[in-house]
């Protein structure tokens, strides 16, 4: 009889340790981050910070490119699908491409958080919230900064570079900047508006065909940092060097530019807090699925101009 005990205890020891042992072993949960795109300096740095947050979290990563195709976003979320992951991070291409690839992952039963990009689904796919920067009111406070800058001159010029059509940012950062301006000398200032779609080389190209019609622009207003420094290699070239450039974004290399005087402000993104909030309530709608999360929430800007450009840390 002591023997048999002897046998039991040993044989549930052992099958205690190899639990112990396989538990340890345990691969942790996957998690998908989807990128409209990697060639963005900014996206580069959000993706570092997503990466960190889910491993703080407990879970694996895993990072795709949608390359700015639409097609290739829903790929990327039907191969995360496929590997059996938790949860998705979506940055969309646009909002027709948002619903296909958000529906997937419905029919699915997995979560999927939209960051970045507020988009409509139109009640035909659900996300399960959204984290968005606030554009609008941001994009007043560069129309208002353009209305400072300016106040000195008679008839001021003001160039506007357009990002993609469609797509909300776009259209906030444009309205927004007409509202800081509205009632204003700067009103009816904008002499030309064209879209560079959010490109560096794009934003250089359009600006040089606008510089070579007006000439004597004042202020160039970018909807994002690329297309900014983009027209600053225009206006560079050009041998003009009293236009003042805003954009928008908050990336590094603008605001390092902005150091050297080269760039006069841009609308800074809480680039960080956006992909790690998205990080975490993917994961919050996956551990609690009776979870009630914000539909939309909404992440504010802030001014980056010479004053605080030194030393400023990105949030």
């Amino acid at each position: 009889m002591k023997k048999l005990s002897l046998v039991f205890i040993v044989v549930l020891m052992a099958a205690i340790l190899f639990g112990s042992v396989s538990a340890a072993n345990e691969e942790p949960k996957e998690i998908g981050i989807v990128f409209t795109s990697l060639n963005n300096p900014v996206f580069a740095f959000m993706k570092e910070k997503m990466e960190e947050k889910a491993i703080e979290l407990g879970y694996k990563p895993i990072v795709l490119d949608s390359q700015e195709s639409a097609e290739v976003e829903l790929q990327n979320v039907e191969s995360l699908i496929s590997k059996n992951v938790v949860g998705i991070c979506l940055l969309a291409v646009n909002s027709d491409a948002a619903i296909n690839s958000v529906r997937a992952a419905n029919e699915a039963g997995i979560p999927i958080v939209g960051w970045n990009r507020v988009v409509d689904t139109q009640g035909r796919a659900e996300y399960a919230t959204q984290i968005v920067t606030d554009n609008v009111p941001g994009a007043v406070e560069a129309g208002k900064l353009a209305v400072e800058l300016l106040k000195d001159i008679e008839e001021p010029k003001i160039a506007m570079l357009r990002g993609l059509s469609g797509i909300d940012a776009d259209l906030d950062r444009s309205e927004g900047f007409r509202e800081g301006i509205k009632g204003t000398v700067l009103e009816n200032s904008i002499v030309a508006e064209k879209a560079a779609d959010f490109e560096r080389q794009k934003g250089y190209t359009v600006m040089a065909n606008i510089l070579q019609a007006h000439p004597d622009i004042d202020l160039i207003y970018a909807l994002n940092d690329e297309m900014a420094i983009g027209a600053y290699q225009a206006v560079k070239e050009a041998g003009l060097t009293d236009i003042k450039i805003v954009g928008y974004d908050g990336a590094g290399g603008c605001v390092d530019m902005i150091k050297k005087g080269q760039i006069t402000a841009t609308v800074g993104q809480m680039f960080a807090t956006l992909g790690t909030e998205a990080v975490a309530s993917v994961v919050k709608a996956y551990e609690d699925p009776d979870a009630k999360l914000e539909p939309v929430v909404y992440i504010g800007t802030e001014l980056i101009t010479a004053e605080n450009a030194e030393g400023y840390v990105f949030k």
